[in-house]
């Protein structure tokens, strides 16, 4: 039964790709140039986008969550300055990327019932037939599996303007295995919704809303150019087709007052998929691939060896391995430095759930990720990390200073202590610690002159963003690495 119905269903992508238009006949033209010269200009996307928006008033209102359309986005601002072209022989592509009014995220448990969310990239699709100058815009979203490697595997969705799913094609290895269509007209549309139900089984889609930063959490992001967020799931359900238990199935399926008859094929949108030059796709949006002594860190080859640097330590070792989280690191061409990008998701249930990323730029080092690390392990985000979050950059930076001095980096770090007395206050505290002799008072004075260097630093100013406890002394995430590592 199972090999028929994929046999059945290839069959039938085999058909379509005959008799449809497709971009993927030839290599895809990426220049606006190119498609103002077959007469698809911008203006010309925007307008055909426009018309069948126009049609979709119910997307403009926020009538509370209806888990019959989680896809339904409330909203659509294209970003028409990110727009890129597709010219085919018989189609025309513009795919944009867009802001809805919330959002979204794909929803999964482990095995122990925890919620994690994981990105769902999405795009308008305006489509045109050069053919009879027919339009269509549509919604195209990428859902990848969770344990997807190499070659994207996961699910391709078009959807109505509204949310409502349409065409869905499995991927697996950058292959596509199966596909169905509401606008199959070699099936009934019951055999067609039945079709598209089956290759959506059990994908939930969260819904968030950002809230409004404090001051607090504002100053913070600027100083240390990072993005501090707090979250709301308003609400999740799996995504729910026409049939039983979803919407109606039509006799005709109807769309957003579409000029166009269906959406194009599955396979025109590869380019959004392909990954790199190579044809890979990461599941993760930002590209990281697992790195290998700790899969729940993602890393790009640049930053792997610098993972490998900080491996080979006894602490550095240990370190890596206390992270439990999926944490990505990022490296963004135009950025300055390193830091932990924090994100609070609560859920309707209660569940509150801290997610990382660690944002670095171009010249990142061994130590400065070290630092980010130490602070994911600190536990950044949590409500202890936040009341004594400058005794907690204190404890972070002595880690990797003790790193450091055990591997003979050669490095100035007067700046990163604030200034020569921070330098010795650190260098002092490193002795304590090595000892088992930082538990009296000439250790405390050791240690509030460190606090009062870093207040020099413009990061670290704010007292409300960094608050200090001079009666909290916390060392016992270092302790814990060090533990069997002094003599090593």
């Amino acid at each position: 039964m199972k090999k028929s119905f994929l046999s059945s269903l290839l069959l039938s992508v085999l058909l379509l790709a005959g008799l449809s238009f497709s971009c993927s006949e030839h290599e895809p033209n990426f220049d606006a140039a190119a498609a103002e010269r077959a007469g698809f200009t911008l203006a010309d996307v925007q307008r055909a986008f426009e018309t069948a928006y126009a049609s979709v008033p119910s997307t403009r209102t926020d009538g509370g969550f209806d888990e019959n359309r989680v896809l339904d986005p409330c909203g659509i601002d294209p970003a028409w300055e990110s727009v890129s072209f597709c010219c085919g022989d018989s189609l025309m592509l513009a795919d944009v990327p867009f802001v809805a009014r919330y959002d979204y995220r794909v929803l999964r448990w482990d095995e122990d019932g925890f919620p994690s969310l994981s990105a769902l990239p999405g795009w308008l699709v305006v489509a045109k037939d050069s053919a009879t100058g027919l339009t269509g815009s549509w919604l195209f979203f990428l859902i990848p599996d969770a344990d997807a490697a190499s070659g994207f595997s996961g699910t391709a969705l078009y959807a109505t303007l509204s949310g409502q799913p349409v065409s869905v094609g499995k991927f697996v290895g950058g292959t596509l295995v199966a596909e169905a269509s509401l606008f199959d007209d070699a099936r009934t549309a019951e055999e067609n919704a039945g079709l598209l139900a089956g290759l959506l089984p059990d994908t939930h889609v969260a819904r968030l809303r950002k809230q409004p930063a404090t001051r607090a959490t504002a100053d913070t992001a600027i100083y240390k150019n990072i993005d501090i967020e707090t979250v709301e799931v308003v609400g999740h359900a799996p995504i729910k087709t026409p049939g039983p238990g979803g919407a109606p199935v039509y006799t005709k399926p109807i769309g957003d007052g579409h000029g166009s008859s269906a959406p194009p094929l599955i396979l025109t949108m590869n380019h959004l998929f392909r990954g790199d030059s190579e044809g890979g796709f990461s599941s993760d949006s930002d590209g990281e691939v697992p790195y290998p002594h700790n899969p729940c860190i993602k890393a790009d080859k640049e930053i792997r060896p610098i993972l490998d640097s900080i491996y080979m330590d006894c602490m550095g070792q240990l370190l890596i391995n206390a992270i439990k989280t999926n944490v990505p690191i990022v490296r963004e061409p135009d950025r300055s430095g390193c830091g932990v990008e924090t994100t609070t998701t609560n859920f309707p249930n209660g569940v509150q759930v801290i997610s990382h990323r660690i944002l670095t730029g171009p010249k990142v080092t061994s130590v400065m990720l070290m630092e980010e690390l130490m602070h994911i392990y600190q536990g950044a985000g949590t409500p202890a990390f936040k009341e004594a979050k400058l005794n907690k950059e204190i404890e972070a930076k002595l880690t990797w200073y003790i790193y450091m001095k055990n591997n003979d980096i050669k490095i100035s770090t007067d700046k990163a202590f604030g200034d020569i007395q921070g330098d010795m206050c650190f260098s002092l505290m490193r002795e304590c610690i090595l000892s088992n002799d930082w538990d009296d008072d000439v250790f405390r004075l050791f240690y509030e002159g460190a606090a009062e260097s870093l207040r020099t630093i413009r990061a670290y100013r704010n007292e409300v963003a960094y608050p200090f406890d001079p009666n909290n002394m916390d060392f016992s995430c270092l302790l814990q690495l060090l533990e069997d590592c002094k003599d090593k």
